[in-house]
């Protein structure tokens, strides 16, 4: 383990059958990183002039640089253009490293070029950025690792990651002396000449998104700072919860010197400036082993399993090594060092593998003060999303005896970096988003014709009991009833007790506990951080979808109340949807792995473009398009499963008889508490269904191709029902720049770019020979913007 207070490679949840890590499937990977490319333009924020963004993200007092290498003819050996990704990482990587006995470029750091530590380096599955800057420490860590593993983002510092033609550029700054008011006209995605210049632009993005998602997943950190290269074109990117700030571009083979103060900056940064959150340290060894013993007794009570069931059981909790204490701030009142509570987790239960949002982990942890196991949420909480904090309103729940919903133990608020001894929390900053502030500067453009909006975000921990297994470990038709009841009636008790709504009934959401009282475990409703008190109608108070889309309501996922507001009966029949998910997985029915896997894509697949949907839900809901051959191999839960979609969506001959069914919720409860005390249910029943991938396979994940740009990954295929336009950013149409008039007729956008770095008139970030002159000229230039601010 490294010797510097930073956590590094920290393990990832594994997928159910406890055999890889969740949600990183390399059969999948074109797919997700369409859809990372997809979603960046809700979040992405620039350019902020170069020198601008190291003296805002990296602000280092004056400093001693005798130790700097100079930058004169720094990346001369790196090529404006190339045919290939090598002929730029491989010098510009010497260039990093280069130094004296006395002297360097980055000291303390080394930069390796990690695209070539793949098995598989043509596939897009497997790919790993092009050059990653690791600690010296770490560095050798990461060499004496295995080709095959994912360690290098588990270890990088920052990475840099290379398109050899500067056309390939997915951005794109306005013209150098462009006015404010040109700023806020001018888009930032850049227009393509071809729709294939736009798509291969744009899978170059997801897959940097994706490397930017597991490094979050594979480290503890606030922030992260990555480079995007076209060419020999530099972009400087700083990422966090809320979104991520880029840069101007620049070409570092004429200003070497603003790459090299980015790197001496990164360099002299604290731990906590290069983005690494210092609230989560290793463990003792006394602590792992109080850790280890904790989970394994629990895991024994909860599965009633034991010998080698229980060892494997465990490899979802613990991981040898890799155990590690965080510190939750709890009291706000008056933070200091005893405030802070320690537990100690391992592997989580969820790791989060998108960029923005939540970022939530799960863990179970293991309370220093009790001895006691408990659940920890890991997430950072934006305040105009929620109405209150998780842990507040848990705390109401509580008072208010709201059934099966989580206990509270702790929450609050996550510092930089643990004080010690008597110093205050106030001598410290909070892990708070900064890339929110920047959406209202004088630089920011539009993003495919938008302007950018994005929320705060605090990193918030909250600690809860009791402590179960998803939904998805469900052993029975009879617990699956049980388990759903209950939180039909946690549902129940926050509307009535507390006036709320839950708005994300998903699987995902609902964990199975093992109580002395009961044949079966009991369900609990967790995770309520996306829930919304109610008006007098009884609907949401924040208009607008919330929740987990395969099991959204038929309403909410019609563009046309899109942005109405939910309500119970839309919570309702989400947990219908719930249920019948569980028993096409998890519970005997007759249908084929084909046929099962059509209904499932049907139902419960999330399509490209998010903007509407439910139609297939709807044609179900209207004619039991796809449920009305399935039968199941309990009579029972057919028996239930038939009566609950009529209650929804009741047929012709229903629909005077069940008028109310669905509006008033006493129809159901009455109507599911008297089928629980009269039907008898079976047991241990669960079957594992082979589920046809065919229908989800993406061949393109897999397959080798020449094309040059990006990580030699081929263009993507769409299925017949996926348009391509609906899965990633077109390219978009050419329009006439309201500043540089007509682009010449018949010139391609790569010829273009040439040209425009052959003239004489560069922009003022860059313009300078020296980062002193250049300083100079960012200043004169912010005052000459006079930049309108926006409404």
């Amino acid at each position: 383990m490294s010797r510097t207070p930073c956590v590094y490679n920290v393990p990832m949840a594994l997928n159910p059958s406890l055999t890889h890590t969740d949600g990183l499937d390399p059969a999948f990977a074109a797919a997700r990183n369409k859809r990372h490319a997809f979603e960046s333009e809700k979040y992405i924020v620039g350019p902020m002039p170069a020198l601008e963004f190291t003296e805002t993200f990296l602000p280092i007092p004056k400093h001693d640089r005798r130790g700097q290498l100079s930058s004169r003819d720094a990346f001369k050996a790196v090529p404006n253009n190339a045919s290939d990704p090598a002929d730029i990482y491989k010098p510009l990587t010497r260039a990093l490293n280069k130094h004296t006995k006395l002297k360097s470029r980055c000291p303390g750091f080394a930069f390796n070029y990690t695209f070539e530590r793949n098995i598989r380096p043509a596939r897009v599955g497997y790919a790993k950025p092009h050059i990653c800057c690791f600690s010296t420490e770490n560095a050798v860590t990461v060499r004496r690792a295995d080709r095959a593993s994912r360690v290098e983002l588990g270890y990088a510092e920052l990475f840099i990651e290379i398109k050899p033609d500067p056309s390939a550029d997915y951005f794109t700054d306005p013209p150098s002396r462009a006015t404010g008011a040109q700023y806020s006209e001018h888009d930032f995605i850049a227009e393509f000449d071809t729709e294939g210049e736009g798509d291969e632009a744009a899978r170059a993005l997801g897959l940097h998104i994706a490397f930017v998602a597991e490094v979050f997943a594979r480290q503890h950190r606030h922030t992260l700072f990555t480079i995007s290269m076209s060419g020999s074109f530099a972009r400087l990117i700083r990422w966090d919860r809320a979104g991520c700030v880029v840069s101007t571009a620049f070409d570092i083979r004429d200003y070497p010197d603003v790459l090299l103060d980015f790197f001496w900056r990164f360099s002299q940064s604290s731990h906590v400036g290069r983005g690494h959150d210092l609230s989560v340290c290793m463990a003792t060894a006394a602590e792992e082993a109080h850790f280890r013993d904790a989970i394994r007794e629990h895991i024994r009570q909860q599965l009633e399993v034991d010998g080698d069931n229980l060892e494997q059981a465990m490899v979802a909790h613990y991981y040898p090594g890799h155990v590690t204490a965080m510190h939750v701030l709890c009291d706000s009142t008056s933070p200091s060092a005893d405030s802070l509570s320690r537990f100690i987790v391992s592997r989580p239960v969820v790791s989060p593998l998108v960029t923005g949002g939540r970022g939530t982990r799960g863990f179970w942890a293991l309370d220093i003060r009790t001895g006691f196991v408990v659940f920890l949420k890991d997430t950072w909480w934006s305040q105009s999303r929620a109405r209150e904090l998780e842990g507040d309103l848990l705390q109401r729940f509580n008072d208010l005896d709201v059934r099966n919903t989580p206990r509270l133990v702790a929450h609050g608020y996550v510092p930089d970096q643990v004080p010690e001894g008597s110093r205050t929390i106030y001598d410290y900053k909070l892990q708070i988003t900064e890339s929110d502030s920047y959406t209202q500067a004088w630089w920011a453009c539009l993003v495919n014709e938008q302007e950018v909006h994005l929320h705060r975000r605090h990193h918030y921990r909250i600690i809860t009991t009791p402590v179960g297994h998803g939904l998805s470990t469900v052993k029975s038709t009879e617990e699956l009833l049980y388990a759903t009841y209950d939180v039909f009636l946690a549902m129940r008790d926050a509307f009535n007790k507390d006036l709320g709504l839950h708005r994300d009934i998903s699987e995902s959401n609902i964990i199975l506990v093992k109580e002395p009282d009961r044949t079966v475990r009991k369900g609990y409703l967790i995770d309520w951080d996306a829930s919304d008190g109610v008006d007098e109608a009884g609907n949401s108070l924040q208009a607008g979808r919330a929740g987990t889309w395969a099991f959204m309501s038929i309403r909410m996922l019609n563009m046309k109340y899109s942005h109405s507001k939910q309500s119970f009966q839309d919570d309702m029949e989400s947990l219908l949807y719930v249920v019948l998910y569980c028993a096409l997985h998890y519970l005997p029915h007759n249908l084929t792995p084909d046929h099962l896997s059509s209904i499932l894509r049907a139902l419960y697949s999330t399509p490209s473009d998010t903007t509407h949907g439910g139609s297939e839900k709807y044609t179900n809901s209207a004619f039991r398009k796809y449920t009305k051959d399935v039968q199941f191999g309990s009579p029972a839960l057919h028996e239930w499963l038939n009566t609950v979609m009529d209650y929804h969506s009741p047929p012709d001959e229903l629909k005077e008889a069940y008028a109310d069914k669905w509006t008033d919720p006493d129809h159901l409860d009455a109507f599911w508490a008297g089928f629980l005390r009269t039907r008898t249910l079976e047991r241990n029943d669960r079957v594992e269904h082979a589920v046809s991938m065919s229908e989800f396979y993406d061949f393109d994940s897999i397959t080798t191709s020449t094309h040059r740009s990006v990580h030699t990954t081929s263009p993507v295929k769409h299925p017949a029902d996926e348009p391509a336009h609906a899965s990633a950013p077109p390219a978009k149409r050419a329009r006439r720049s309201s500043v540089d008039g007509p682009a010449p007729v018949g010139t391609r956008r790569s010829e273009r770019i040439r040209q425009q770095a052959k003239r004489p008139q560069k922009e003022a970030p860059l313009a300078a020979k020296s980062t002193r002159n250049a300083r100079s000229a960012v200043s004169v230039q912010r005052q000459a913007r006079g930049r309108p601010s926006r409404k």
